[in-house]
């Protein structure tokens, strides 16, 4: 398991335990609409990261994983945007998200290296 892997894992647990009293603080109306969908989104998010780093962080489930973290990112935003956020968790909130996409990114590009180094490798047998 590389360093990369276990830091995305830290950084997306952190912003589970960053979330999860702020949402406990959404008007009850919106706690169990829009909160508990973002709590879900980044439970989702740790659950794909611990299935990816579980298959040595493969390219489809490296995909989900950010798929996931645009999730999040929409989620947050949108709790923003109806006023359920302050402007300064929104900011700590979007740079903890962007934080997490460039980590996963990094993987993604390091992960598509490594299929191309292996297939012109296995080019080179035949």
């Amino acid at each position: 398991m590389a360093l990369d892997d276990l830091i995305l894992f830290k950084k997306a647990y952190d912003l589970f335990v960053w979330l999860f009293p702020i949402v406990g603080k959404f008007p009850k109306n919106q706690r169990f609409v829009l909160g508990q969908q973002l709590e879900i989104a980044a439970l989702r998010l740790l659950e794909y990261i611990m299935q990816a780093q579980k298959e040595h962080m493969n390219g489809v489930l490296i995909e989900q994983v950010c798929d996931q973290i645009d999730v999040v990112r929409i989620l947050i935003r949108l709790s923003n945007d109806v006023k359920l956020l302050s402007v300064r968790q929104y900011a700590q909130g979007a740079e903890r998200v962007n934080e997490l996409e460039r980590i996963a990114a990094g993987l993604r590009k390091k992960n598509a290296h490594n299929f191309s180094y292996s297939s012109n490798a296995l080019e080179a047998q035949t």
